[in-house]
């Protein structure tokens, strides 16, 4: 059985009705994901069910997960920021390895300066323009 059908085939709660593929027409769909390539490739594959089924999907992340989203032919849309990025830096594993809590704590606030929020904020609103 494929995922779709066993989705489909789910029971609903009682008092609801199940919605119907062909009840939705064609979405534009921004799917929002920040973190590792952990974090970001499922909804990659929700993106492609999604796209499969007729829908314009795109992903908004960081910059450095563009050629995971590109891979797979979804469209890329970036998110300011990069709560996550000091793991990628040269040595970030390494601080984090030998870090004590205290220690990850000071890393990261240093790391969320670089970042002002409202410029944050501003892209995913940006990102999410002409979303249904």
């Amino acid at each position: 059985m494929s995922l779709t059908s066993a989705l489909l085939e789910h029971e609903v709660a009682p008092g609801t009705e199940r919605l119907r593929t062909s009840d939705v027409s064609s979405l534009t769909i921004v799917i929002f994901a920040s973190g590792s390539r952990g974090d970001v490739q499922p909804y990659v594959a929700l993106g492609l069910f999604l796209q499969e089924k007729g829908h314009r999907v795109f992903i908004a992340t960081e910059e450095r997960m563009r050629p995971l989203v590109e891979e797979f032919h979804l469209q890329f849309r970036r998110l300011g920021g990069d709560p996550t990025g000091f793991l990628f830096e040269p040595d970030g594993c390494v601080r984090l390895a030998k870090a004590s809590m205290f220690e990850l704590v000071r890393i990261t606030e240093a790391w969320d300066k670089k970042y002002p929020k409202d410029q944050i904020l501003s892209t995913y609103v940006t990102c999410a323009e002409d979303a249904d």
